[in-house]
């Protein structure tokens, strides 16, 4: 009788085990992937950051430029 249950329990014990297990593995695996794709989203944040500064530092080297157009369109009307 007791021996019985107590291996039944012991097979329960197993079975939730390797769920366990499985489900680990799964974490794992989801943690990885989002490690993965956090990096990639970062890469990609610089890359954008860069750009814009680029942008920014074009749009300031451009400013004298456009004011002189600006002006000549004033004293042209």
């Amino acid at each position: 009788g007791q021996l019985s249950e107590g291996g039944d329990q012991l097979g329960s014990g197993a079975d939730t085990l390797v769920v366990g297990l499985g489900e680990l593995a799964d974490g794992s695996v989801k943690i990885r992937n989002g490690s993965l794709k956090l990096k990639d989203g970062i890469t990609a944040y610089t890359g954008g950051v860069s750009s814009l500064n680029s942008g920014l530092g074009q749009l300031n080297h451009n400013m004298p430029k456009l004011a002189a157009g600006a002006k000549q369109v004033d004293g042209g009307v």
